[in-house]
């Protein structure tokens, strides 16, 4: 795999989307992954394992260039003036060194847009937390990439054993790079077309061939598709929370241990994924907030994003996936019967149609001028009560610059949501990482223990008592 096959110039129609709904404060797209520390790394050895990254990675060394919409999405361009120390600093923990300042001081950094001058990513270690550790805060823009190409991102940094040796007998360098002229970039954007559309026009040609050989099943693919379009651009009414219901641009985080292995046994005894069970304690945890709050509510919108990515992996870098919506069942008080019932709504959802209709939609957005279509996502996306994903982590322990990391913190963006719940497994255990739009829920200690009551719900569902 050679670095041009791994990162194209032009940005696919998702990346572009999240680039362009950028402009929009309440639908900034920055993901967060704070890695706690057992101790400060060595900051010439991080400065130096980030230099590499560079070096291995152009996207980290790349800024975005607008084109015209008609012509050509966004590309990436080598930035002549990237500054390493920009986007890798150390500060002092704030507060008194305990977790909650430090996830406040990670959301205040989520909730502020990227220079879009400069490549869309910041490195942050914080040190002083209580007893000796330290945290990395890593920024990344949904442009750059989804969460597994974000992984594969972070793996470069890190290593498998605490004083694992590398060559240093010579320092990174970075050389400049020069600027490159945009008439050119328009020219290559312009040839890249050039090339695609004759491409474009024998997959349709092949299509056609073989709807002329099954002509209702290709009419029934279509009319699918189409139908998903619709569903996505007029998807009813919504938010369905009586009580989560502000929206704004200020955003908290919080976050939770779980047992996942226990979670995935419990899926496999009854013929589900991990992700139907991941769900089902998520809504059973919404369930009982709305309990609380004295707002029982029969549904939840739930907007999920859906990997669509080749099982071989080559398509390393970018995003590769769809966001499937539907009504989240609230009234089920058995958290197997929830399990399952999920389990079929997600199956629909991962039609093909349904997940090419998101292609499709991105598409839209980013030929119609943004103040026209802002408004529109805005409306559409604020309909959703949560986003949620689950995400494989490693199952290794992991070290940076001599520190071990004890746990990755995974923190996406609300994008209109009331609030987006991710979590993702590390070695032992699983984060379970809550940003939560402070207009919708302004107790989020209230939230984060209903959550937490939801998942131990379903992992009784796998101890010996419950057999």
């Amino acid at each position: 795999m050679t670095p041009k096959a791994l990162y194209p110039r032009n940005m696919g129609p998702v990346d572009a989307m999240f680039w362009h709904l950028e402009k929009e404060r309440s639908l900034r797209s920055t993901t967060m992954a704070i890695a706690l520390l057992d101790s400060p790394p060595n900051r010439d050895r991080l400065r130096s394992a980030v230099k590499r990254a560079c070096l291995r990675i152009p996207r980290l060394r790349q800024s975005v260039l607008e084109l015209p919409a008609a012509l050509s999405t966004p590309v990436w361009r080598s930035d002549p003036d990237f500054d390493i120390d920009y986007h890798l600093r150390w500060i002092a923990a704030p507060g008194d060194g305990d977790l909650q300042p430090l996830l406040d001081l990670a959301a205040t950094m989520a909730m502020q847009g990227f220079d879009r001058l400069r490549p869309l990513w910041e490195f942050v270690v914080v040190e002083g937390l209580a007893d000796g550790r330290a945290a990395l805060i890593q920024k990344l823009h949904h442009a750059v990439g989804d969460g597994r190409a974000g992984l594969a991102l972070l793996a470069e940094i890190y290593d498998t054993e605490r004083d694992a040796t590398r060559d240093e007998a010579a320092e990174v360098c970075l050389e400049p790079q020069p600027e490159e002229d945009e008439s050119d970039l328009l020219v290559e954007a312009l040839r890249t077309a050039m090339v695609e559309r004759p491409r474009t026009a024998r997959r349709i040609l092949r299509e056609g061939l073989v709807a002329l050989r099954d002509p209702v099943a290709n009419v029934r693919r279509v009319s699918d598709e189409m139908r998903s379009v619709g569903g996505i651009m007029s998807s009813g009414p919504g938010p369905f929370s009586p009580v989560m219901t502000g929206r704004s641009s200020r955003n908290r985080f919080a976050s939770f241990r779980v047992d996942d292995e226990e979670l995935k046994a419990v899926a496999n005894a009854h013929q589900c994924k991990f992700n139907d069970a991941f769900l089902s304690a998520l809504i059973g945890g919404l369930r009982t907030y709305h309990q609380r709050m004295n707002a029982p509510v029969d549904a939840l919108r739930a907007a999920i994003p859906v990997s669509v990515r080749t099982a071989d992996g080559s398509e390393a870098t970018g995003n590769r996936l769809a966001i499937a919506q539907f009504e989240a069942p609230l009234t089920q008080q058995d958290p197997l019967r929830r399990m399952q019932k999920i389990r079929s709504l997600m199956h629909k959802q991962r039609e093909p149609a349904s997940l090419a209709a998101f292609e499709v939609i991105a598409s839209m957005v980013n030929l119609l001028p943004t103040s026209f279509i802002l408004p529109l996502v805005r409306a559409e996306m604020r309909k959703s009560d949560f986003v949620a994903t689950a995400m494989p982590g490693p199952s290794t322990p992991f070290f940076v610059a001599g520190s071990r990391v004890e746990s990755l913190l995974p923190f996406g963006p609300p994008a209109g949501a009331a609030l987006n719940v991710t979590l993702l497994s590390y070695v032992d255990h699983a984060s379970v990482g809550v940003t939560v739009d402070a207009a919708a829920v302004p107790d989020p200690v209230l939230l984060v223990e209903c959550l937490k009551e939801g998942f131990d719900e379903m992992l009784k569902l796998g101890r010996p008592e419950n057999r």
